[in-house]
């Protein structure tokens, strides 16, 4: 799974249930919440830097 394709998948849902009615468009926004928390995390974005409180 990359991101791109997660919200590829994301757009798709939300074209066929604009109102975000069914639960399988909230199972793909978790995914690609998922997947950008991993690769933030990953690139330390959000941490401090060495030394700071």
């Amino acid at each position: 799974m990359t991101l791109s394709t997660e919200l590829l998948h994301v757009h798709a849902r939300y074209a066929v249930d604009p109102q975000a009615a069914k639960l399988e468009i909230w199972e793909v926004v978790v995914t690609a919440t998922q997947i950008c928390s991993v690769m933030f995390g990953v690139a330390g974005v959000g941490s401090s830097p060495s030394g700071w409180p």
